[in-house]
């Protein structure tokens, strides 16, 4: 197995491209940027719609999806098993 580099004592220009696609940095930046930018635009629309329509239902009077309305709870009777507290009978 031959090393790729023979000697380390020679300039790094001399021995070509050290990594794949030299000079396509900048393009990749603005690629990442504008995909990052879109994005983010789309999540904001996105999440502005959801609160507006969690606005407009309970506008409305309508429940929120995220709430729960608990059944009446009925007084809590000690079982057979367990002791009154406070003395109660």
């Amino acid at each position: 197995m031959q090393p790729t580099v023979k000697s380390w004592s020679n300039n790094p220009a001399e021995l070509g491209p050290l990594y794949p696609w030299v000079g396509v940095e900048f393009m990749m930046f603005l690629a990442c940027a504008l995909f990052f930018l879109g994005f983010l635009v789309w999540k904001i629309r996105s999440e502005n719609a959801h609160y507006e329509q969690l606005v407009s239902r309970l506008q409305r009077g309508q429940d929120s999806p995220h709430s729960t309305n608990p059944p009446e709870a009925s007084p809590v009777q000690p079982s057979a098993h367990q002791e009154p507290i406070d003395g109660q009978p």
